[in-house]
């Protein structure tokens, strides 16, 4: 009987596994031609205007392009996705210079090597951007800052988006908390799902009101491992 229960128990978590692998792999496969669109018609009037960004702003979109089409690992050092996520933001600082202003804050050094799922911090810049971009504000903010608290690494994404209703805001914390399992599942979700699954039921996602005016996000990973 005992033997019986460790099967199951060691084949629910390997359903498990390939559950987030594929929703991992939706993940990826969400590249939103926009957003592409967007970024031809800039190299385009880079190139018309003899903008020199022109060479850099090429290069970071092949590198953002080349880390979500790319065959790799499903777990990867957090420096690696620190620097996709550096190459997101660079790119929409280039396209909205004039009244955008990203704060990117340090990862801790003792962080650096920790094993994280893939494609769990830019969704989240992303998700930020589209709320601060909204009713065509002047200034918009969006911050990403890192923070080691009782041996857990904390990263926070906030934006100072004005769209975002309190009623909204508790319907998006209730949907993290229940998770339906409806095939639609959202950047929030599956990001809450993986980081559970690799480290342990305290990691995850967190929503909240961020002191900016806008959405704030919280990844909680998993205790720092020695």
């Amino acid at each position: 009987m005992v033997d019986s229960l460790n099967m199951l128990i060691d084949q629910a978590y390997k359903q498990k596994i390939l559950t987030q692998r594929a929703e991992l792999k939706q993940l990826q496969a969400q590249i939103k031609p926009h957003f592409l669109y967007n970024s031809f018609f800039i190299i385009n009037t880079m190139a018309q205007t003899g903008d020199d960004n022109l060479i850099e702003f090429t290069n970071h979109l092949g590198e953002y392009y080349r880390y979500l089409t790319r065959n790799a690992a499903d777990i990867i050092p957090l420096h690696e996705e620190i620097e996709h996520a550096r190459t997101y933001t660079s790119i929409i600082s280039m396209r909205f210079t004039k009244n955008l202003t990203v704060e990117f804050g340090s990862c801790p050094k003792e962080f650096e090597q920790y094993p994280v799922p893939r494609l769990i911090l830019q969704p989240l810049i992303e998700n930020a951007f589209e709320h601060a971009a909204e009713k065509r504000m002047k200034d918009r903010i969006i911050s990403i800052s890192f923070e080691i608290r009782e041996e857990r690494l904390h990263i926070t994404v906030e934006d100072n988006g004005t769209s975002l209703s309190e009623e909204e805001l508790i319907k998006l914390q209730k949907t993290l908390v229940l998770q339906p399992d409806d095939g639609e599942v959202t950047a929030l979700i599956n990001i809450n799902r993986r980081l559970k699954l690799q480290y342990d039921e305290i990691s995850g996602v967190v929503l909240y009101r961020s002191p900016l005016g806008g959405l704030g996000v919280e990844l909680i990973l998993g205790p720092r491992r020695e």
